[in-house]
């Protein structure tokens, strides 16, 4: 974790911790989007995992930022399966 970016975005926190979770959301949800060949599946998971996040991780709370990042990786990795050329950087 800790050789992860911790400025993903524009609006990142300039804290030790910063943005380094949104990589896992927007990969997470690339992944379950490509292999399920359903966007919507990536999401309800995602959207899930937000509202059980405060039960199992210390200050975990439901992030709208982390919702964006499932978002943008469901979109890839639905567009994965139509354009295999596409880069995370893309998106």
């Amino acid at each position: 974790m800790k050789h992860l970016p911790t400025h993903v975005y524009s609006d990142s926190p300039t804290d030790q911790g910063g943005d380094r979770d949104k990589l896992q959301h927007f990969f997470g949800s690339a992944y379950l989007s490509y292999t399920s060949e359903a966007p919507q599946f990536a999401k309800a998971i995602g959207n899930f995992i937000e509202w059980v996040e405060p039960i199992f991780i210390v200050g975990g709370t439901d992030d709208p930022r982390d919702k964006y990042a499932n978002k943008q990786g469901e979109g890839f990795g639905r567009d994965l399966l139509v354009v295999k050329t596409l880069l995370p950087s893309d998106y």
